[in-house]
């Protein structure tokens, strides 16, 4: 036995024996608690990169698809409720404006065909261009009354950007012509390749949008 002195005299407890399966018993019931809380934090974690992954998925997946098939996917509903997709070409350049005139003149407008839709016939216009190897926008532009109309850019090296309205319609034959998409200007088409026809404004351009 172990003695005591408390300075009234000599005095003697018992030491406490610690049962041995006692002891176990309690280090696993505090092992596992401290296991039950890093469980909860990395279940918590877990549950935000889940979360995180299923609402950012759709985009990462669609960016890859546009990335790995070289197009690009237009917000936009064309007739029949077909969405505008454009077929980009990973080499294509920017042109000169002489090599523009030139792929208008005849590299495009027997595909076109007689196609109402000016979303449609850009978005040919854009692939066909592409193709060619230059590099081409689809524009969606919105005039002030609430109408829009699609057309395309072409970033020329010597001239800047070129905006080319198809502007074939019903008609046969090459009908391209330049616009001023610039805010507050009229649309008003200039055939590239008929000096005698002429248009009227379409409207005010509010804004327009780009797609490459």
């Amino acid at each position: 036995m172990k003695y005591y002195n408390h300075g009234q005299g000599h005095k003697y407890y018992p030491k406490k024996k610690i049962n041995k399966s006692q002891e176990i018993k309690s280090n696993y019931t505090k092992t596992q608690k401290i296991v039950n809380k890093k469980s909860q934090v990395i279940g918590l974690l877990a549950t935000g990169f889940i979360a995180f992954t299923l609402i950012s998925l759709p985009c990462f997946a669609w960016d890859g698809v546009e990335r790995c098939l070289n197009i690009n996917y237009v917000d936009h509903v064309g007739p029949g409720n077909s969405r505008i997709i454009l077929n980009n070409n990973p080499d294509a350049v920017n042109p000169t404006y002489e090599e523009l005139t030139a792929f208008l003149k005849k590299g495009h407008s027997d595909q076109l065909g007689l196609n109402p839709y000016s979303f449609v016939c850009a978005n040919t216009l854009h692939d066909n261009a592409e193709k060619a190897g230059y590099r081409c926008a689809w524009v969606d532009v919105h005039f002030t009354g609430g109408e829009e109309r699609a057309c395309n850019a072409f970033n020329t090296v010597d001239k800047g950007t070129v905006f080319v309205d198809c502007m074939n319609g019903n008609r046969e034959g090459n009908w391209d012509s330049l616009v001023d998409v610039n805010v507050g200007k009229q649309y008003i088409p200039r055939d590239v390749f008929h000096g005698s026809v002429r248009y009227d404004s379409m409207g005010t351009v509010e804004n327009s949008d780009l797609y490459w």
